[in-house]
């Protein structure tokens, strides 16, 4: 699986950023991500060529560190308080030219049962 995709969502709930890398155009991930609050996509980056998005998130993870920034939970979860270090660590590391600074909006659909072809 080419990890090809760069992103940034938000709970704007509990003020936490969530940073990761995924493949294909990176939705399923975000569904994934807004059961648990995170329903703003500050950044959705696709396209990134072999390794980019791996390298990118390895360098915010040490830019963190080194700032003694402690996750919230897991490895890569943080309070919104660092949003500007990781949108700086994107900047330093993902060209320009790649890096649109706000995603192309979209709404996640509601999911809806049907039995028998009625809703």
């Amino acid at each position: 699986m080419d990890r090809d995709v760069l992103y940034v969502t938000r709970n704007p709930v509990t003020c936490c950023v969530k940073f990761g890398i995924t493949s294909r155009n990176g939705y399923v991930r975000l569904r994934t991500h807004r059961v648990d609050g995170f329903t703003e996509v500050l950044r959705l980056i696709t396209g990134l060529p072999e390794g980019l998005a791996v390298l990118t998130e390895q360098k915010i993870k040490l830019a963190l560190a080194m700032v003694d920034a402690k996750p919230m939970r897991g490895q890569e979860y943080f309070s919104d308080e660092y949003l500007d270090l990781i949108k700086n660590e994107i900047g330093n590391w993902v060209p320009g030219a790649l890096a649109a600074p706000q995603p192309k909006p979209f709404q996640f659909r509601q999911e809806s049962a049907t039995v028998g072809g009625v809703s």
